[in-house]
């Protein structure tokens, strides 16, 4: 493998939702730490982009939903935005392109941008388009140091071995009196989490010993919660609705004594701003995708949803909330 020296310019790629792109900035700030003066852009969809901005190391985001995928909330992207994009990337005459999903297209759009050097995954469709090949990342590693073997040809070690966001300004944030516990009952796979009467029971628990919660979802989400049991609507935060976007609900997310979430997005954007976290994970890949920040955290594993119960989270809960 023929190492790539010095370059000025580096693209890198993430085409995926909210918590592969957390994932993504233990790549960006190695690359930032080992090249300071290159101009490091990160190319990923338009609903994520927002909290790219937050990704340390990246100078500019350049942000469209693919055409050949959905995102939470939204449909597939337009072909005619991800070419205006495209054609704004192969103008920028890159020199590197480390592209970090597994999808072809992914390695595509980099080969027919021009760029000299394309570094990823090996895989039977994406190993056509590029030229700096990486063995196939293992699903019981964690994602963190597989990310990072993709920094191999540029001579780049891995100095920060986590991942960590930026938190955002201040001016974005929401008033929070004092310090709460978020909890998200939700996640892209519905099979995956955990019963509403499971989080009830957690909630009821939390606020018997004095805990201050706060729910954490979409409003179709979280209507549910408010007509099966009562909850009333200061006990929500409700984020993809209009004026709240991804920086405001880092915001909230931040302002946690702790997060308690399933195995998604918002359970790595607070482990990523250093708040304790308590994942569950039912099932899911634990191995590769267990949280990877620089805080406290701890998960519960189960075969299946319905395996879990209140007293499995109740030590990580009493070690979480009894440590500084």
């Amino acid at each position: 493998m023929k190492a790539v020296v010095s370059p000025r310019k580096i693209l890198v790629t993430c085409f995926d939702n909210i918590g592969d792109l957390v994932f993504i900035s233990s790549v960006t700030a190695n690359l930032r730490h080992h090249f300071p003066n290159a101009e490091i852009d990160l190319w990923c969809k338009e609903y994520t982009s927002p909290l790219a901005g937050l990704i340390p190391g990246v100078n500019q985001v350049i942000a469209s939903d693919p055409f050949w995928d959905k995102s939470p909330f939204r449909p597939k992207g337009s072909f005619k935005d991800f070419l205006s994009r495209w054609w704004q990337v192969r103008r920028s005459r890159y020199d590197v392109a480390v592209v970090t999903g597994a999808c072809w297209r992914s390695a595509l759009f980099t080969w027919l941008a021009r760029i000299p050097s394309r570094i990823g995954y090996q895989k039977r469709k994406s190993k056509i388009f590029l030229n700096q090949l990486i063995p196939m990342f293992s699903r019981h590693k964690g994602v963190v140091p597989e990310l990072q073997r993709l920094l191999a040809p540029l001579n780049c070690p891995a100095h920060f071995r986590h991942y960590f966001i930026n938190p955002p300004a201040k001016t974005l944030s929401i008033e929070l009196h004092d310090q709460v516990i978020g909890l998200h009952p939700f996640a892209g796979h519905p099979r995956r989490c955990a019963n509403l009467s499971f989080w009830d029971q957690l909630a009821r628990h939390l606020k018997s010993d004095g805990r201050r919660i706060v729910w954490m979802g979409a409003p179709q989400e979280l209507e549910r919660l408010k007509a099966e049991y009562g909850y009333q609507d200061q006990e929500f935060y409700t984020h993809y609705v209009e004026g709240q976007d991804l920086l405001s609900m880092a915001r909230f997310i931040k302002s946690c004594q702790l997060f308690i979430g399933h195995d998604s997005g918002p359970l790595h954007i607070a482990g990523a701003m250093e708040v304790k976290t308590l994942g569950l994970y039912l099932p899911s890949e634990y191995q590769r995708t267990f949280p990877q920040g620089p805080a406290q955290a701890r998960w519960v594993v189960k075969d299946q949803p319905a395996d879990l119960q209140l007293k499995d989270l109740i030590p990580h809960l009493d070690q979480l909330l009894a440590s500084p």
